[in-house]
């Protein structure tokens, strides 16, 4: 468990009821919206800490965003084979993600079976390449009863610099988990994690009027 994490009950119970659904093999899909430094990664790490779901985590970079296929290349699928076509690109991703998810029928699934089920993360992916984002909407479409739970991290901000493809894709079939500043009570228990002591209530009013409740401040 991280020591710099508090409070964020709602939204971990939220997490864990789409996972139990996509381990039950109905595919799930969220998006984490957030602003910068607000907490969506911490939030994810520490939903993931004490499960036992296989975990594939990718990370976009914004000095990447113009290197096509670079997200595919994190998850296994050399983009270059493919130029720039997501079609081809999301068929290839779609049969990875079917076997290391364990879809049934796909070659491999019998030695995920009974697995907890799998999550992908795609951190930053507001910052992602566009055909790798594009080849992810194409493959997530084809996997409803693929025991595989989907996050994607984004700036709220820069929501709008996905595909339209996924943004529509998020919004027939995805879930919003909206990440907002620490409150009080949180903001206490963040400070006595990090050795600061019992800090009053006054206090950590303040603090929350000063950072907005932003944990990495």
């Amino acid at each position: 468990m991280d020591e710099y994490f508090a409070g964020r009950a709602a939204e971990l119970a939220l997490l864990d009821g789409l996972l139990r659904r996509a381990a039950a093999g109905r595919g799930q899909l969220a998006v984490i919206l957030g602003p910068g430094w607000i907490g969506k990664t911490a939030l994810i790490r520490q939903f993931l800490d004490d499960r036992e779901a296989r975990v594939r985590w990718v990370c976009a970079d914004r000095d990447e965003t113009g290197l096509p296929g670079g997200l595919l290349e994190q998850l296994g699928v050399a983009a270059a084979g493919y130029g720039a076509d997501p079609l081809r690109a999301g068929s290839a991703l779609l049969a990875k993600l079917r076997q290391w998810a364990g879809a049934p029928g796909a070659p491999g699934a019998s030695e995920t079976s009974g697995a907890p089920g799998a999550v992908l993360v795609v951190d930053d992916a507001q910052w992602g390449d566009p055909l790798s984002l594009r080849a992810l909407s194409y493959a997530l479409r084809r996997l409803p009863d693929t025991p595989l739970l989907t996050l994607l991290a984004v700036r709220d901000d820069e929501f709008g610099c996905l595909p339209p493809g996924l943004v529509r894709l998020i919004s027939d079939r995805g879930t919003r988990l909206e990440v907002a500043g620490l409150g009080v009570a949180e903001i206490r228990s963040l400070a006595e994690r990090v050795g600061a002591g019992p800090v009053p209530p006054r206090a950590a009013r303040r603090l929350l009027e000063h950072t907005g409740g932003v944990p990495q401040y």
